[in-house]
């Protein structure tokens, strides 16, 4: 401490924020004083800031009896984490997962079934249940919505005790509001403001956060809290995702290539996503009387995500007839392809635009009781509520040949299938090279302008659909502790509780269906058929259902016979590049983290694409859309849990050991409500079972009660 003026109070009145709000304490005597001079004051320092944060984590680790890690806040403004996940990775034990850069899942020790609490009690984000795009990757838990400014401190537990709440498998993560008390006597105003740009996306967005406080005479606080986060990302993504599996035989080049393992596509993708975030918690302390102390918090988030994709499509082992053994063909000791060329029939880019909205408000109640003495009780109450919504508009744009109706005076319908863009090619070749098992490359070999070149391109299918989650918790709960007298240590500690909890969550998918009926598509369960005159996927070859039913069939196209060969055309207007330039995008630079096969990438404007519903209904304004839920990948879950515990602690402070052992009782009520078809040929909103949603559900309610008994030791 040399160089400070004795009897100097250093203090920074700095409200902590980011993961915790707190400070250490520490008196020291002043240096190179004589052993006479027993009247010199001490001096008092204040350490705030990083090394503050890692003495109050050491602090709570040494302090707790159980395998916790504990994160701690520096001063406002000084962490430079996007969300609270991103603050958790940092801890032993603790890793995240990444979408796009953003830390998202939280896993303990490699597991992602844990319980995010909030004070100790029930938490929501609005994320606990959530798809990506239209397939299973069905996600759950994610922490990415919450600012990391608004957070008091995080404790997370790897080890149980009674007292904790149940359910998490990895451990539980208990999200910590600052404390209006611990602040300095008065007004406290603390804030930062910075900028944030996102890689290979042009602009600069604004970061910020700002909290006020007020503490009046140890009696009453208040802090309230604001943080706002807007990004740009780009991210260029490999894909291999696919229907089916990767295949090692049975391949349409299997006479004349040896067996090699390859995916059904790949898929390059230009991915760009702006984020913007609101965050606002409200906290109140009043300390009624030396013994009774009431609080209260609110804590809100609300989150947008808007994503756009444009992929490139490059079929392997559907929509090709292999590879090119005119080629050099390299396959690896384990039979994975490393080079080839591929002939590919089919050429399309994906465009998708994806608009994620979260909306999150968690409250708290509770007393807090402490005269002292050896009794000690609280009662606390939550109540959490959050919304989720996500509508993916899509798009597929052909740069090969795609035939749909066209005008033809020999058949007997006056139609038949012709190219839509017959100035396109028929086929294309590209080499594929997996450069040693680093990023891939995909060359054009034979038209090297395939995806640049506008007299390919053909607007060839259209479709929408949304994802939404109601999520509602609510949980009261008791606990009291006792130091008992007839203990003459009086080191032990007897504490005992009982909780009631309420978790609903409500989970809907839906398709947007055009209504065909306007234009002469007949509802085929007027002749004992499964379908009606719906359809989700605007694909101009997909003609009228009616063809198949048997000819001379009132209503049927005449003539007609053939859904995909000689039906009239059903879902019109066609457009192609040339005929419709408005809805053509150029991206520069496609894929500029490797070779995607181009650099110049002319696709669907996805910027037309945001406002989903109102966008398809202008493709096709002659057919009206509606919203059907997807009885099959819609769900509703309620879960009635009631429980309680007793629980022992021997050794304090002064102790060299600590022993914990309770054992806490849980009765479950769980009901899951989940759509089923009913009977074994169900009717489909749609014609086809791939081409709408099930119409003829039933709703299967599955019960369970149980009783967990979960004892629980920690000694150290």
């Amino acid at each position: 401490m040399t160089g400070l003026p004795r009897r100097r109070l250093l203090r920074r009145h700095a409200l902590m924020a980011a993961t915790s709000i707190g400070s250490l304490i520490a008196a020291c005597p002043a240096l190179a004083q004589d052993s006479n001079t027993g009247t010199d004051e001490m001096e008092e320092i204040t350490v705030t800031g990083f090394r503050a944060s890692l003495a109050d984590s050491l602090s709570n680790k040494r302090n707790s009896n159980l395998i916790l890690e504990s994160v701690t806040a520096e001063d406002l403004g000084k962490f430079p984490d996007q969300n609270i996940a991103e603050s958790l990775q940092r801890l032993s034990g603790v890793q995240i997962d990444r979408e796009n850069g953003q830390g998202t899942t939280v896993r303990i020790r490699g597991l992602d079934q844990n319980v995010t609490v909030l004070n100790g009690e029930v938490f929501l984000t609005g994320l606990e249940v959530f798809r990506l795009g239209e397939g299973g990757d069905r996600k759950q838990d994610s922490l990415e919505g919450i600012p990391a400014e608004l957070i008091g401190g995080v404790d997370v537990y790897k080890s149980p005790n009674a007292s904790l709440v149940e359910g998490g498998l990895g451990g539980m993560i208990n999200l910590k509001t600052r404390t209006p008390l611990q602040m300095e006597e008065g007004l406290t105003v603390a804030g930062n403001v910075r900028m944030n740009k996102g890689s290979d996306i042009g602009g600069w967005e604004p970061t910020g956060a700002v909290a006020l406080g007020y503490r009046n005479n140890d009696r009453f606080g208040l802090i309230a809290t604001a943080s706002y986060d807007k990004q740009n990302l780009h991210t260029d993504v490999l894909g291999g995702d696919n229907r089916g599996n990767w295949v090692l035989g049975n391949r349409a080049d299997a006479g004349s290539v040896n067996d090699y393992y390859a995916p059904e596509y790949r898929y390059v993708t230009d991915r760009d996503e702006e984020r913007e975030r609101w965050g606002f918690s409200l906290g109140a302390e009043f300390q009624a009387t030396d013994a009774v102390r009431f609080e209260a918090n609110w804590f809100h988030s609300d989150l947008t995500v808007a994503t756009q994709e444009a992929s490139v499509k490059f079929p392997m082992n559907l929509e090709s007839p292999g590879l090119d053994p005119n080629y050099d063909i390299v396959i690896g000791n384990n039979n994975v392809l490393e080079q080839g060329t591929f002939i590919a029939n089919s050429a399309e880019v994906i465009s998708f635009v994806q608009t994620t909205k979260t909306k999150a408000d968690n409250f708290q109640l509770g007393m807090d009781f402490d005269d002292g003495g050896k009794f000690r009780a609280s009662i606390k109450g939550a109540y959490a509520k959050a919304k989720m919504s996500s509508l993916n508009a899509n798009n597929d744009v052909r740069y090969t040949q795609y035939s749909v109706p066209t005008a033809d005076a020999s058949s007997p319908t006056g139609y038949s299938h012709q190219a839509a863009n017959p100035d396109a090619p028929a086929n294309f070749r590209y080499t594929y090279n997996n450069e040693n098992g680093k990023l891939p490359s995909f060359t054009l070999e034979d038209v090297p302008d395939l995806f640049s070149n506008p007299n390919y391109g053909f607007f060839k299918s259209h479709w929408l659909f949304d994802n939404t989650s109601d999520l509602e918790n609510y949980s009261v709960r008791g606990d009291i502790e006792y130091d008992p007298e007839f203990i003459s240590s009086g080191n032990v500690t007897i504490s005992a509780g009982v909780r009631y909890a309420v978790r609903d969550v409500d989970f809907e998918q839906a398709r947007y269906l055009a209504d065909y009926s306007g234009k002469g598509e007949l509802d085929g369960t007027d002749y004992g058929q499964n379908w009606t005159p719906y359809g989700y996927f605007q694909d101009g070859a997909i003609g009228f259902k009616s063809c198949e039913l048997p000819a001379g069939t009132p209503g049927i196209p005449n003539g007609c016979n053939n859904r995909f060969g000689n039906s009239p055309p059903l879902i019109t207007p066609f457009e192609t590049f040339t005929s419709n330039p408005d809805r053509v995008e150029t991206i520069e630079g496609f894929w500029g983290s490797g070779n995607g096969g181009t650099t110049t990438l002319l696709a669907q404007d996805r910027g037309q694409m945001v406002d989903g519903l109102n966008w398809i209904q202008s493709l096709y304004p002659d057919t009206p859309f509606a919203r059907f839920i997807d009885p099959l990948n819609s769900f509703a879950v309620k879960e009635e849990t009631t429980s309680g515990y007793i629980m022992a602690d021997f050794g304090d402070d002064a102790d060299t050991y600590h022993v914990n052992v309770g054992v806490r009782i849980v009765r479950t009520d769980l009901t899951v409500d989940q759509g089923t078809p009913a009977g074994a040929d169900p009717t489909y909103w749609g014609t086809d079972s791939w081409n709408g949603v099930l119409r003829d559900a039933d709703t299967i309610r599955s019960s369970r009660s149980y009783t967990d008994i979960l004892p629980s030791a920690n000694v150290c």
